[in-house]
């Protein structure tokens, strides 16, 4: 998988997936990626040709496959990639986040910090708890079902079996063509969030 977003200032923000043992690096980065996609269609081979080698980032993608059981202890709490990292193929990794942060904040509820104030009697930062179980109710299934999601679509993208992959593409092509609100509707879930009262 190869995409391309535009910056501001005329420059491009590129980035590849390909399969590959965990771990494995290369002495120049930069031609790897010419290996692995330099015959493909305008402009990616013109935009690997301009990628000055120090700029190269390869990480391993990582998720968690197995959920965590909770999403806090006590009275600390995770959110983001420290609860539920996913792979990037939906691009709802920094989106679950917010959505965390925004039911995180619902919980904590008003007035937390004001009964922390100086000058009112109670211990600095020692308030009123919020309840984490609710964050974690309310954000377990749903981050759940987005990385689950965003994993069936990595291993879609990743098919190395030309028959598969011709499978998949006619089956992508047909649907697009005989049926394409259904093509959208599978952004649905996760278009679809609204944030607490």
């Amino acid at each position: 998988m190869f995409g391309v977003l535009p910056l501001a200032s005329g420059q491009v923000y590129c980035y590849a997936s390909a399969p590959a043992l965990a771990g494995v690096r290369h002495d120049d980065e930069a031609a790897e990626l010419k290996q692995r996609f330099g015959r493909w269609h305008d402009p990616i081979p013109g935009l690997i040709g301009a990628i000055s080698p120090d700029r190269v980032l390869h990480d391993d993608v990582y998720w968690i496959a197995e959920p965590l059981p909770a999403y806090h202890r006590g009275r600390v709490a995770i959110l983001g990639d420290a609860a539920h990292a996913m792979t990037p193929h939906l691009g709802q990794g920094a989106c679950q986040a917010i959505e965390d942060a925004v039911v995180l904040a619902s919980v904590a509820g008003p007035g937390t910090a004001a009964e922390t104030a100086p000058g009112n009697g109670a211990e600095p930062g020692i308030g009123t708890a919020p309840d984490l179980a609710a964050y974690t109710s309310a954000r377990r299934p749903r981050t759940r079902m987005v990385a689950s999601g965003s994993y069936r679509a990595t291993r879609l993208s990743g098919m190395t079996s030309p028959a598969a992959i011709a499978l998949r593409n006619t089956g992508i092509r047909l649907a697009g063509r005989l049926a394409p609100s259904l093509m959208l509707r599978q952004m649905d879930p996760l278009a679809s969030w609204t944030p607490p009262l």
